[in-house]
């Protein structure tokens, strides 16, 4: 394992693998519990494929200690995740950030990546073995909908020989079924009132493929519907959908400063940081159209899942996760009813059994964590603690 590493009160940095180069980013938790919980990070929201996006851009995004706001100015975080658990963040596959293959070979898919995601795991406890017996969670948005599961059915299939303690899957705003995410898109525009009805019952009779493609179109921004674009309406091209996250510039700049990759041991100096790569756009292959069989198996052998979504994006859909979760074959214990969050009405949860629980966040988007920090760390403490919303 070729390694560098910086430690500080909170922190310690690297890259692990041999060939591949994954960067990791480990918070320790503040509470300084040495057998406190660790999640482990996966992915942030892309402009097209999800799966290349580093998970740096939502470290600097309410979930970390320090926010760096649209401004450039940068706050302390009173709801970052790690403040009762220790927090990794992993930026796979390889090409995505500060992560590089050695071979330079960026072709890469589904399997590929999970088990490049467990050699950097195991690496990771080796390196650090105080972490190897704590509770471990993985955790994620957009395209972790995939990443997460296939890492946990290698953890299990591993457990023999490499023994970890995996808890449960906390996924937001996942991506489970590419087909039927298109599918729930046009149904969301037309629920929201984005399609007139001559487009919606041509729909419905035909499938037209230009329905799904409404939405974009719009020059809404689609993570969040009815959010103000980020960015200028006028600096948009005709046809140009608002994907641009907010603050993304000064996240950009930050990283991108020789002194800051010198501190974090960046390998390849003058290495420019991106929030998203090609590599999710061209050169990742996705090999499953659903993964609702591999979140079965995982429940099966009673690994915790919770998924939640906010009902305004457009991007990964809440009537799609809703709809899979209603499939996993799991027994309905507690129909859909409101949670409170400050004695407001948060979402609306819907649990089976002991270990899986669909909810939804009111009036939010993708970016629950940015926009609606306390609630995203709300949702954190109850599931870390085994507790209903």
């Amino acid at each position: 394992m070729q390694e560098k590493e910086r430690k500080n009160a909170h922190s310690l940095c690297g890259h692990a693998s041999d060939n591949d180069f994954l960067f990791y980013w480990l918070l320790t938790s503040q509470n300084n519990d040495p057998k406190g919980p660790l999640i482990v990070w996966f992915n942030a929201p892309g402009a097209d494929k999800s799966q290349g996006c580093s998970p740096l851009s939502i470290l600097f995004s309410k979930m970390g200690p320090y926010s760096i706001n649209s401004n450039g100015t940068i706050d302390k975080n009173d709801y970052s995740w790690n403040k009762r658990a220790s927090l990794l963040f992993i930026e796979a596959p390889k090409g995505n950030g500060f992560s590089f293959a050695k071979d330079g070979y960026y072709r890469t898919g589904d399997n590929q990546t999970a088990d490049e995601n467990y050699v950097a795991l195991k690496q990771f406890f080796n390196k650090y073995p105080n972490y190897k017996n704590n509770a471990l969670y993985f955790a994620g948005m957009s395209y972790a909908g995939y990443t997460a599961p296939l890492l946990a059915r290698r953890v299990l299939d591993g457990n023999k020989n490499f023994p970890l303690n995996l808890k449960g899957i906390l996924l937001y705003n996942p991506i489970l079924n590419v087909y039927l995410n298109k599918n729930m898109a046009a149904q969301f525009a037309y629920s929201h009132g984005f399609v007139d009805e001559h487009l919606w019952n041509d729909f419905k009779a035909n499938c037209c493929k230009g329905c799904v493609d409404v939405l974009m179109s719009q020059r809404v921004y689609p993570y969040d519907i009815y959010r103000d674009c980020p960015v200028a309406q006028e600096n948009l091209e005709p046809g140009e959908s608002c994907l641009y996250i907010a603050g993304a510039k000064f996240i950009y700049d930050y990283l991108n400063q020789e002194q800051v990759q010198k501190a974090l041991h960046i390998q390849l100096m003058n290495n420019e940081w991106r929030i998203c790569s090609a590599i999710g756009r061209y050169l990742y292959h996705t090999e499953y159209d659903d993964i609702s069989p591999i979140l079965a198996g995982l429940l099966k052998e009673k690994i915790r899942i919770m998924i939640f979504n906010g009902d305004t994006d457009a991007v990964n859909i809440y009537l799609t996760a809703q709809k899979i979760v209603e499939n996993l074959g799991q027994k309905l214990t507690a129909p859909k009813q409101a949670w409170l969050i400050n004695k407001q009405i948060g979402g609306f949860k819907t649990e089976y059994g002991k270990f899986l629980t669909f909810a939804t966040v009111r009036g939010q988007g993708q970016l629950i964590h940015l926009y609606a920090a306390e609630t995203a760390e709300y949702i954190l403490n109850k599931f870390l603690n085994n507790l209903p919303l």
